[in-house]
């Protein structure tokens, strides 16, 4: 893989910390159990963590119809 210094594929570990998460529901908001998180990630092999801090599917703003 160019740039990462590997010829080999990377695992990469996706660790979502927003209440509306659609694959864990929220379940690593608070900081201790992202950190804890993250870590049995690398644990069970990902080379790369992920933090997803902001949800794109959010009820973002409100529109006005005209």
């Amino acid at each position: 893989m160019t740039g990462t210094g590997t010829s080999s594929a990377l695992v990469m570990g996706v660790l979502n910390v927003t209440p509306d998460s659609f694959s864990d529901g929220g379940r690593f908001l608070g900081f201790e159990e992202a950190v804890a998180h993250g870590r049995s990630m690398i644990a069970a092999g990902a080379d790369i963590i992920d933090v997803g801090w902001r949800s794109p599917v959010g009820p973002g703003p409100s529109r006005s119809r005209r």
